[in-house]
């Protein structure tokens, strides 16, 4: 929004190059006036079904009644909206990166696999892979594998997926690719298989 009106204002163009900055000081002399439409995530519909209540600018919004709000948008939406024409909640904003929930590979084989023992063997490749990836990354987190997903998809192009939480949570490569062919073995493969796939989901950190 900040970046939006920035374009708008003569001061801000002024100043280009520089940071323009909204806070709880100065939204409402900057946004009060301004249609409900501004703010960011209010689209037409919802713009004009405000309209219909009467609440045409963001101060209109900002001053209703969240029991109203919540009976036109519902419980979660309509107080939600509210809040943001006061210039919404107070949010910590981090740099850091998400940690991984999972890994994952998959391969698509250019022909259908048809043979038992063939798939288990690539199921078991995909599982140490997956493994080897899984542990390298997460290794100085003391991160534990808890479930194991397989994919499968047929020559019909149906895929499926299924999962399964190890006993305990393991670092062992050898109990990930166990757990993945207890999986593919819940699976009716009827049909050759053109996909596969193999998922380590991660014990919180």
């Amino acid at each position: 929004m900040a970046t939006r009106f920035a374009k708008e204002l003569p001061l801000a163009r002024e100043q280009q190059g520089r940071v323009y900055r909204l806070s709880s000081q100065s939204w409402m002399a900057e946004l009060g006036h301004r249609p409900a439409g501004d703010l960011w995530g209010i689209g037409a519909r919802t713009a004009a079904k405000l309209a219909a209540h009467d609440l045409h600018t963001v101060a209109d919004v900002a001053r209703s009644d969240p029991r109203e709000m919540a009976a036109w948008f519902g419980p979660t939406i309509g107080p939600g909206i509210k809040l943001l024409a006061m210039g919404g909640a107070d949010v910590s904003i981090t740099t850091e990166p998400a940690a991984a929930k999972s890994r994952s590979k998959q391969v698509t084989y250019p022909k259908g696999l048809t043979s038992a023992d063939e798939i288990r063997g690539h199921v078991v490749a995909l599982a140490d892979d997956v493994s080897a990836e899984v542990f390298d990354l997460v290794s100085g987190e003391g991160r534990p594998a808890t479930h194991v997903g397989v994919t499968v998809r047929t020559s019909t192009f149906f895929t499926r997926h299924k999962t399964a939480k190890l006993l305990a949570p393991t670092t062992d490569p050898a109990e990930i690719r166990r757990m993945a062919l207890v999986v593919l073995d819940r699976f009716d493969v009827d049909r050759p298989v053109r996909l596969l796939g193999v998922r380590v989901v991660l014990a919180d950190p």
